[in-house]
């Protein structure tokens, strides 16, 4: 048999192939070290506090996390307040050197104009509220709304398309913020109309705007958004969160923090005003629409509860307005009759004869046990995602004022455990 040659197979070609074959398993081979090398620096300091505007890695879902600014909220008691209105004389003085606070109804924005005013339903002086909260060191937010009573979701509409196109617009709110020795703003936007086309994109847009004229302040304030609770993108509640497209407001630059508004959940009919497995299927929405978003997301529960009496045709009419816990808690001691009372979710029903008639009322309200379930159940859900044991959930509650006396306490030994 003829001996082969087998030098004069390799061509220039294939040897050209061989070489380059060689130089890229090499440069992988220098790649994969890095790679170890990267991996065992930044295992080592995954207990640094992220900075502000930074994201973390998670190793296994790879998603990029963004986290609230530092010094946002107290890192071991990661609590906002909400004060408002009326009750902002009794909150005032429940300010927890633990807490920051979020003052409503000192930034009332005009569509017509863009022009922010103080509202005239305080029981305070609100203007003063961020004081006493920089006095413990806390933080305190200016909580820009609308007037639903005096504008239109279309007139509120109309001004986001307006303030997107001639950001001066914006420079109210900023005034607003810097002069009231605020730290930030909050956009409480519950009534725009969804119907517009392309408005969520507009919102998205409103809220980059504004939170670069904030940044641009020394020292820079931060933008937050309460926004309004989904469990999908066409529930129940499309007709007020339409605007609010998750996918678009979870991205980088939109905003520094988010305020999860989960409140009346059966809101203009009789039911509780907040419970775990609604509040699960909106972390689940979250964890699909935003996944990035979760870490800075402060989650808003209401103090308050509501009571129904029964009609004379069967029906059921909201009455009295908001109830407070420990008015809730002091009805069965005023001689009504019990018929039905639940712990989790709060719920009390009973009746008591006035003039000869029978009173028939549902009492759905808020106990510091029910809140602490919930947060408790957020927390190690969120905690599972992230993949971080030590995680705190931050919390908020609508509106202080409304809280049972051990709330602060309860709250304290959760976050301490």
């Amino acid at each position: 048999m003829k001996a082969v040659n087998t030098k004069s197979l390799v061509t220039p070609r294939i040897a050209f192939i061989m070489k380059s074959a060689s130089l890229l398993l090499l440069t992988l081979l220098m790649l994969f070290v890095s790679a170890c090398a990267a991996f065992g620096s930044t295992g080592s300091s995954s207990s640094e506090t992220p900075q502000q505007g930074s994201t973390s890695l998670n190793p296994v879902s790879q998603t990029h996390f963004q986290h609230l600014p530092v010094g946002l909220l107290n890192p071991n008691h990661p609590v906002l307040d909400r004060v408002f209105g009326y009750k902002c004389g009794l909150a005032a003085y429940q300010v927890s050197p633990h807490n920051a606070m979020a003052v409503t109804g000192d930034g009332w924005v005009i569509p017509e104009t863009g022009e922010v005013v103080t509202g005239s339903n305080n029981s305070c002086d609100v203007t003063g509220l961020a004081g006493i909260a920089h006095q413990y060191g806390a933080k305190a937010f200016l909580t820009l709304g609308v007037d639903a009573s005096q504008h239109t979701p279309k007139q509120l509409a109309t001004y986001l398309q307006n303030a997107v196109n001639d950001p001066s617009l914006l420079d109210s709110i900023v005034s607003k913020a810097v002069h009231g020795h605020y730290d930030g703003v909050i956009l409480d936007y519950e009534t725009v109309d969804g119907s517009v086309p392309g408005i969520d994109k507009t919102f998205q847009q409103y809220c980059i705007k504004l939170r670069e004229k904030l940044q641009a302040q020394s020292p820079a304030l931060t933008l937050g958004i309460d926004m309004i609770h989904k469990t999908s993108d066409n529930d129940p509640f499309n007709n007020l969160n339409a605007f609010e497209n998750w996918r678009l407001l979870g991205q980088d630059g939109v905003c520094d923090f988010i305020v999860m508004m989960s409140l009346d959940e059966h809101l203009g009919k009789p039911g509780a005003g907040v419970e775990w497995s609604w509040v699960n299927a909106q972390v689940q929405y979250l964890e699909k629409t935003m996944p990035q978003a979760l870490p800075k997301v402060i989650w808003l529960l209401p103090l308050y509860g509501s009571k129904w009496q029964e009609k004379s045709d069967g029906t059921w009419a909201l009455i009295d307005g908001d109830v407070s816990c420990p008015d809730a808690m002091n009805i069965p001691s005023q001689g009504v009759n019990v018929m039905s009372k639940v712990d989790d979710p709060p719920f009390l029903e009973y009746s008591y004869s006035n003039n000869g008639q029978t009173v028939h009322r549902k009492l759905w309200y808020n106990a510091t046990a029910s809140l602490l379930n919930i947060i408790s159940r957020l927390q190690q859900a969120e905690r599972d995602y992230l993949h971080d044991p030590t995680f705190k959930v931050p919390a908020s509650f609508w509106y202080r004022g409304d809280e049972c006396s051990n709330l602060d306490s309860q709250l304290a030994q959760f976050y301490a455990a």
